[in-house]
């Protein structure tokens, strides 16, 4: 879980992977995904700050992206209530 805050922005809280994507790509670079909840303003190429608070999980290779996405559903489901209970 983290919580993102830049740009005259209040932190907003997310969730984020940093590895390699070994599911879409063999022999990827190291990459930083960041997703936040509820949130749609455009905010590419701005300078954000990303607090990691908690690890979820190690990053697998699932045998599809369907799979994927199912787990990263689940995913942002437990932060949600990580958030929610934990540390609102």
């Amino acid at each position: 879980m983290v919580r993102v805050q830049g740009d005259g922005m209040t932190p907003l809280p997310g969730v984020s992977s940093l590895g390699v994507r070994p599911t879409v790509h063999t022999n990827g670079k190291p990459v930083l995904e960041v997703h936040l909840f509820d949130f749609s303003r455009q905010i590419y190429n701005k300078h954000m700050r990303v607090d990691f608070l908690h690890k979820l999980r190690d990053e697998v290779k699932f045998p599809d992206v369907q799979s994927l996405t199912k787990q990263i559903a689940l995913d942002v489901e437990q932060a949600k209530q990580w958030f929610e209970k934990d540390h609102g």
